[in-house]
């Protein structure tokens, strides 16, 4: 018996450990990375029961409470994936989050059972509750509850997201990104994003789609900026990348859309942008006219293949394609790339299995050591030992290793 469990077993025994048989963990950050975080919990806990935002699944909602059997024993995961500097500023200044209440008697009821893979298991009812709910901009509309996160994760460097306080961080991954626009764009002459193009842009709201074209006679018409809300690791990486600022001030709009196109642009004002990168991935869908206005916005890999679906299409970065092997990201030809990180508080004691708040730390421990070495490189995430180029921080200069 390890040093820790007899800990364990003497704290139970003094009445002082009451959470040790039924852990409770709260992950929020990078939507971009959700997949992967959730594929990762999908393997490791059994006999799983589980909620999420209606019309999605555990690996793509925003918000989702998760219960079952890790470690031999019982645990339940919430998370909110509401944005990579929120799981910067929350984790480590140990502010509150709101995460969707688990629903009464979830643990047992067939009605939220999930399959090995983590779909509904239909066969014994699964999927027959409602599920939670979100507004139009990814923000949580059922029961909540606020509560200061476990640990989260985020696409970009404390330092970009300017968040003061100690931290541990765990680079996991490396995530590619797409500059997408909308259903119309493309045909329009919107092929590719430079620095200029995006520091005019994202600081100013719109510009003329002749600066994307060229073409004298579409002085008339007008490119939208769109994109996520401060709390984006994606909108940071974006703005690093560009040179436009992880800490300017953007002009974004949210426009008024119908089911197939966007019909009016409204005002752009800083404070638009939307939670979810899966939300503003289905706008981007929408159909725009030269008449209307086209937009343009940044996406995770995987979220711009949602976009995409929808009718949307990809620009070229800086003259450079995304290729979906991933080995323009791999060779340092494409640089429109982050690292994806883990952050913990400081004052972890390894020894009893808790931070300084109490939280449970199996799972973190679990995170830091075998999470990095879980991922299988694709077009939408690297693993960081197939790399051969790296950078210092969020927008560097890409050096070959």
């Amino acid at each position: 018996m390890t040093t820790k469990h007899m800990l364990v077993l003497a704290a139970l025994a003094c009445g002082s450990l009451s959470t040790a048989l039924a852990d409770n963990v709260y992950i929020t950050g990078s939507s971009a990375f959700r997949t992967n975080v959730m594929t990762y919990l999908n393997s490791k806990i059994t006999n799983k029961h589980a909620v999420n935002d209606s019309g999605k699944t555990i690996f793509n909602a925003n918000y989702v409470v998760i219960s079952g059997i890790y470690n031999s024993a019982p645990i339940t995961v919430y998370c909110a994936w509401t944005g990579s500097v929120g799981g910067i500023q929350t984790v480590v200044g140990g502010q509150t989050v709101p995460f969707a209440n688990k629903p009464s008697g979830m643990d047992t009821s067939t009605a939220y059972a999930l399959k090995a893979d983590g779909s509904p298991d239909t066969t014994v009812g699964g999927g027959s509750v409602a599920t939670l709910t979100v507004d139009g901009n990814g923000v949580i509309t059922s029961a909540s509850s606020p509560v200061i996160p476990s640990f989260g994760f985020s696409d970009v460097f404390q330092e970009s997201a300017n968040v003061l306080g100690d931290a541990v961080d765990t680079q996991v991954a490396v995530l590619p990104f797409k500059w997408i626009t909308t259903n119309g764009g493309q045909a329009a002459g919107i092929t590719n994003m430079t620095p200029q193009i995006a520091q005019t842009l994202f600081k100013t709201g719109l510009l003329r789609l002749t600066l994307f074209t060229g073409n004298s006679s579409d002085n008339t018409s007008f490119v939208h900026a769109l994109g996520r809300t401060n709390e984006s690791g994606t909108r940071l990486t974006a703005m690093a990348e560009t040179g436009v600022g992880t800490n300017s001030i953007l002009a974004q709009f949210t426009p008024t859309t119908t089911a197939t196109a966007i019909t009016s642009w409204g005002t752009s004002s800083p404070s638009n942008g939307y939670v979810s990168g899966g939300t503003l991935a289905g706008v981007m869908g929408k159909t725009t006219t030269n008449t209307i206005g086209h937009g343009v916005t940044y996406l995770s890999v995987g979220d711009a293949a949602t976009a995409i679906t929808g009718g949307a299409t990809e620009l070229t970065h800086n003259g450079v394609s995304y290729n979906d092997t991933a080995a323009n990201v791999i060779e340092g030809k494409y640089t429109f790339w982050c690292y994806e990180h883990l952050f913990a508080r400081v004052g972890t004691d390894s020894t009893t299995g808790s931070d300084q708040t109490g939280q449970p730390r199996d799972l973190l421990l679990d995170f830091q050591t075998n999470l990095a070495n879980s991922v299988t490189t694709s077009k939408s995430v690297i693993k960081l030992s197939d790399m051969h180029c790296s950078r210092a921080t969020d927008g560097d200069t890409v050096f070959h290793n």
